[in-house]
């Protein structure tokens, strides 16, 4: 039986072409590679106020850690802020203004 153009050939359920699965491999191994990278990294100056805070208060059950490095201090402020509003969605304390200046201090201070 031919195709037509006007009707698309019809593959079993679950079935990509090549070349979608390769590109969903690859996409899979990026997202893999960035989270090995910017997750529970080491984080710099680990004894200053600023990372202790960060430390404490962002992977405190919630999330692991992401490296400063990962954003860009534009995006941080953004994660911050939406943060505050996830702290208070969970019935948790969100940071308090010396927290908060603590934190976006020090995540400028070593974002991209």
């Amino acid at each position: 039986m031919k195709r037509s153009r006007m009707w698309p050939a019809l593959r079993p359920y679950g079935r990509r072409p090549r070349a979608s699965r390769h590109r969903l491999q690859v996409s899979l191994l990026g997202v893999a590679l960035v989270g090995l990278t910017a997750c529970n990294a080491k984080l710099p100056e680990p004894d200053s106020p600023g990372a202790k805070v960060y430390a404490r208060r962002c992977s405190g059950g919630c999330h692991r850690l992401f490296a400063p490095s990962s954003l860009t201090y534009e995006m941080w402020k953004l994660q911050v802020e939406r943060m505050q509003g996830e702290f208070v969605r969970r019935g948790l304390r969100p940071l308090s203004p010396e927290e908060r200046a603590l934190v976006l201090d020090y995540l400028r201070r070593h974002s991209s």
